[in-house]
């Protein structure tokens, strides 16, 4: 991340563009506060987020499980018109999840009508990794049954939730 810093730094006036690459960089790599703070950085210097960098922020959040600067983002998300945007809902799934308010993620889950399949596994994903197994299963038999395609992220969080919880017939019915 040196390389790009010290590129980042020859830039005359970085755009979103500019500090949103730099801070998933950082997020990518691991380093979410530094990330969080070059957002901070961004704003002082009166560069306005774009939907992109809000998604990142977002990352960086759940990263660092950074509960009450999300909640900010969210409220400043939704100032913005982002809230119904797919990358936005899905990502605020995640960050909700990743902090550990399940409630919060499916808020934002119902509040929009129509769900692809990177929503429905943002939150099957959530509630994987909360060890929350029979919501999984039961949030991914609606999602079949909505008809909607479960992705690999889906697949994944079932299984996932399947081995560890010891549901091997269950899993091989899915599969």
């Amino acid at each position: 991340m040196g390389d790009a810093l010290g590129v980042f730094s020859t830039i005359f006036q970085p755009n979103q563009v500019c500090w949103t690459a730099l801070m998933l960089g950082y997020v990518e790599n691991s380093q979410a506060e530094t990330a969080l703070h070059f957002f901070l950085l961004m704003q002082l210097e009166g560069c306005s987020p774009d939907v992109w960098t809000l998604v990142c922020v977002l990352k960086a959040c759940g990263s660092s499980v950074a509960l009450r600067l999300g909640r900010i983002l969210h409220e400043e998300i939704t100032s913005l018109g982002f809230q119904f945007q797919g990358a936005v809902i899905s990502s605020l799934v995640d960050f909700y999840s990743r902090c550990g308010s399940m409630d919060e993620a499916e808020l934002v889950f119902n509040s929009v009508s129509r769900k692809d399949a990177v929503s429905w596994s943002s939150l099957i994903a959530g509630y994987s990794r909360q060890g929350d197994n029979d919501r999984v299963i039961q949030l991914f038999e609606k999602m079949c049954d909505e008809g909607v395609k479960p992705d690999g992220v889906t697949y994944v969080s079932v299984l996932a939730t399947c081995s560890r919880a010891g549901m091997i017939e269950q899993g091989k019915k899915f599969f």
